[in-house]
């Protein structure tokens, strides 16, 4: 996943948007080919290596290309989908496994990879790239395909067009110096670390195996598991619904707050011993769930990271792209208001 990571901005720079998500789309379906068919373990670890490159790189591809296609009032959410999607592929694989056999759900894992390739065959490549690799009339058009000609798009079409008058395709070292690319790049490290390091994937990984040494005896760990994931996929519904009638940086510091106090209350009644409270237990660990599934280890060190990212991160609501990259040539954006 990291590699895939490294390579995203690449392939989707170099090769376009759009075929760029093709690209990994037919990727994903030879890696689970190659699982469903493999007759060895270096087989499938091949497939499994294909795989981790596929899912570091679609994320970033994604959030990129719905970004840039998308109307400002509507881009939370675009980009709240990909969570919803991910969370509903999680429960229906569970599902699967649980009557089919393993290499029949991996023949029907490839399937979404399909639908994917059809569809980015019909929808048009991103307006803002082509902007920026100077096919202006082509990005308008496309630009308008999606955006419409409404006051706001047209204001902000001109702010892009304007912005790309003064872009010049020469970077020297210098550049990566400077401000307006060394404070979204502190953005990015900071966020990646609140959202891959809070322990949300030991939680989706281990869980039957830390809910049953939390409340042994009493209760099925698995269905317990396939609970926290429906919980999960409820979490990601409210977000897309409601995540439009309040700033980012709000919910990102409540769910982060949130998190820590709610797993500080769960590990003192099991620090406490009061294991017989399981009714408790589990609504603090439902509760911990949908704000970010914190783990013991990064408890306190999730504190940090919020003190750190509430100053840096700016408001993005409502502002288009062009408009927060502009931000980041002012003074003030590293203590935005809250």
């Amino acid at each position: 996943m990291v590699l895939g990571c490294l390579f995203a901005g690449s392939i989707i720079d170099r090769l376009w948007r759009k075929p760029g998500h093709v690209i990994l789309a037919f990727s994903f379906t030879v890696s689970w080919l190659i699982q469903a068919f493999a007759t060895n373990n270096p087989v499938m670890l091949l497939g499994r290596f294909f795989n981790g490159i596929c899912s570091g790189a679609i994320r970033p591809i994604n959030l990129v290309y719905l970004g840039e296609i998308s109307d400002p009032k509507y881009r939370g959410l675009m980009l709240f989908t990909p969570p919803l999607t991910l969370n509903a592929g999680i429960i229906l694989n569970y599902a699967l496994g649980a009557f089919v056999f393993w290499r029949t759900n991996s023949l029907l894992c490839y399937s979404p990879s399909i639908i994917s390739i059809v569809l980015l065959l019909i929808l048009k490549e991103s307006p803002l790239w082509l902007i920026s690799k100077r096919k202006i009339n082509e990005g308008l058009e496309i630009f308008k395909w999606f955006r419409g000609e409404t006051e706001a798009a047209e204001k902000e079409l001109k702010s892009i067009l304007e912005k790309q008058k003064v872009k010049t395709s020469n970077v020297s070292m210098k550049d990566y110096l400077k401000k307006d690319f060394i404070r979204p790049l502190l953005i990015s490290f900071f966020l990646s670390i609140a959202s891959q390091c809070n322990g949300a994937n030991v939680i989706t990984f281990y869980a039957q195996d830390i809910l049953g040494n939390l409340i042994p005896n009493d209760f099925n760990p698995f269905t317990l598991m396939i609970t926290t994931d429906c919980v999960r996929l409820f979490a990601a519904l409210v977000i897309i619904f409601f995540g439009n009638r309040f700033p980012r940086k709000i919910l990102f510091m409540v769910c982060i707050f949130g998190a820590s106090l709610l797993l500080c209350g769960l590990l003192g009644l099991l620090y406490l011993y009061y294991t017989e409270l399981k009714w408790l237990l589990i609504a603090l660990l439902i509760a911990y769930v949908i704000l970010a599934s914190f783990s013991v280890t990064f408890a306190c060190y999730n504190d940090f990271k919020c003190n750190r990212v509430c100053f840096l991160l700016p408001e993005t609501s409502g502002r288009s792209l062009q408009d927060i990259e502009d931000g980041y040539d002012k003074k003030n954006i590293i203590v935005s208001k809250l």
